[in-house]
């Protein structure tokens, strides 16, 4: 039963989170530009490998 409660919680957290994503992107726009992240961007292609 705990356990059920602890997936339901964590699915309500990432809908959540998601909400804020898709709405309020810059919320998160520091995400991929940390001291040491590895950025490579070119035209159709972007990766970030954080360290």
């Amino acid at each position: 039963m705990e356990l059920g409660k602890a997936l339901l919680y964590l699915g309500l957290f990432l809908v959540a989170l998601g909400i804020l994503l898709l709405y309020f992107p810059k919320l998160f726009a520091w995400f991929g530009h940390l001291p040491g992240d590895i950025r490579i961007e070119r035209e159709g292609l972007r990766v970030y490998i954080p360290l």
